[in-house]
């Protein structure tokens, strides 16, 4: 396997990436089974990415996980996180919304940023909720800020009432466009919020034991 050349993020993971994945494999299955996957390796002091495995006959293939062993080969092999895709395996529909909301550090260690985070969910979700989706979960990235994400099933969708990309960049701008509104109400000062971003992902991260 070849990998390409980057600057090292760390030198050693602050948490020993096997003992963290044995723990939240069984969680994170449901988001990464049947899809292609971007991995970050790290060897040593060496950083790369890889997105093709390549088998012994010298073809390469994408990377697919479908059971929590294939995971676990990967992290002894020195897979440190894993990206998959928004649309699963045979289909270009996207079943995984991803509304990723980032920002300085400045705003959410400002006393008023839990607030700005609390409204930003609570919009989110409530769009959501009057497009029929119920179930999210929300993932914090960091210091950067978090992910809200949603599994839709396609089994009642068709291609057109979905979609894709069109839909969630339309889910974007209503968001960001109910943010702003809000936010203002509450009088937050317009140099903490200068840098928030709301944007969606085409690539769901789902790895989150390296260290910035």
């Amino acid at each position: 396997m070849k990998l390409r050349r980057n600057q090292p993020i760390i030198i050693k993971p602050s948490v020993r990436p096997s003992k963290y994945y044995k723990l939240v494999i069984p969680y994170m299955m449901k988001f990464v089974s049947n899809r292609k996957l971007t991995v970050i390796w790290q060897r040593n002091s060496k950083i790369g990415i890889v997105k093709k495995m390549k088998l012994k006959d010298g073809s390469k293939v994408p990377i697919i996980i479908n059971s929590e062993n294939d995971f676990l080969k990967l992290v002894e092999k020195g897979g440190i996180d894993f990206m998959c895709s928004v649309k699963p395996l045979g289909t270009n529909l996207i079943d995984m919304i991803v509304l990723d909301v980032k920002a300085s550090k400045q705003l959410w260690l400002d006393e008023k940023g839990s607030l700005v985070m609390d409204i930003i969910i609570k919009i989110i979700n409530s769009i959501l909720n009057f497009a029929g989706i119920e179930s999210t979960l929300t993932i914090f990235d960091g210091m950067n800020g978090f992910k809200v994400v949603t599994i839709l099933d396609l089994k009642d969708t068709s291609e057109d009432v979905l979609n894709q990309v069109r839909v969630v960049k339309g889910l974007v701008s209503i968001v960001n466009d109910m943010a702003l509104r809000v936010l203002k109400k509450f009088k937050i000062n317009h140099d903490v919020l200068k840098d928030l971003i709301i944007g969606a992902n085409t690539t769901l991260k789902v790895g989150m034991c390296r260290v910035r």
